[in-house]
């Protein structure tokens, strides 16, 4: 969260705009930094929450849609409004097509995408590259110990274009950058994961590593990953 309200850039005087905001997390955070926040969300039960919580908390800026991420996202471009902010914190399916023309359309000068699917986000930021954005930054969170998952903030801004004589740069940021980071924090989860089974499995004092039967090893692994198997299959 710390880390979203930070990529977003906001002094209190932006307007900010929050799809997929659930029951008003994001929205309401935001809220202490901007002059207006909208929350938008399909489902009926958490906009209820989203306004209760605001009302808990006696935050007056903050106005929550229930409705679809992509048919709210369109009306806000129709009706001429102008977030300065647009935060998306969307499920691993990632953003329609219909979200990221609306958003491309309201032309925010920054976009913060919070992302739990390494593969949707990158699809997404190629799409946003189309209309204009360049990933900045980026930031992965291992919120999903002893699973391949990670959680991603990325920030995307309007790109713009440096003259140098008669030629016009853009500055890019390779989207591998974002795939590898998720590999390497997957990669150290599975490693720690099985590490720890080892140790479990084969209680030993430091100067006795060098003895340990790799054979051996691999055998229970193998019996492990069998017995997991079975089970997934009753």
């Amino acid at each position: 969260m710390k880390t979203a309200i930070e990529f977003a850039g906001l002094c209190g005087e932006e307007t900010a705009l929050d799809l997929y905001c659930g029951s008003g997390t994001i929205t309401l955070c935001l809220a202490r930094h901007v002059k207006k926040v909208y929350g938008v969300e399909i489902v009926d039960a958490a906009i209820r929450d989203a306004k209760e919580n605001a009302a808990r908390n006696g935050i007056l800026n903050a106005e929550f849609f229930c409705a679809d991420a992509g048919e709210a996202a369109a009306k806000f471009a129709r009706d001429g409004i102008k977030p300065d902010v647009i935060v998306i914190d969307p499920p691993r399916k990632g953003v329609s097509e219909d979200v990221i023309a609306a958003m491309a359309q309201m032309a925010p000068a920054r976009i913060v995408y919070v992302s739990c699917d390494p593969a949707t986000l990158a699809r997404d930021v190629a799409r946003l590259r189309e209309k204009g954005y360049a990933a900045r930054k980026a930031h992965c969170f291992d919120l999903f110990p002893r699973c391949a998952h990670v959680e991603t903030v990325l920030l995307l801004e309007k790109k713009r274009l440096e003259r140098s004589g008669q030629s016009m740069k853009k500055v890019r940021f390779p989207i591998v950058w974002i795939l590898l980071l998720a590999a390497i924090c997957a990669l150290t989860a599975a490693l720690a994961k099985n590490i720890k089974w080892v140790r479990q499995e084969f209680p030993m004092d430091g100067s006795n590593v060098s003895q340990l039967d790799s054979a051996q090893i691999a055998g229970r692994l193998q019996r492990r990953r069998s017995s997991k198997t079975a089970r997934r299959c009753m």
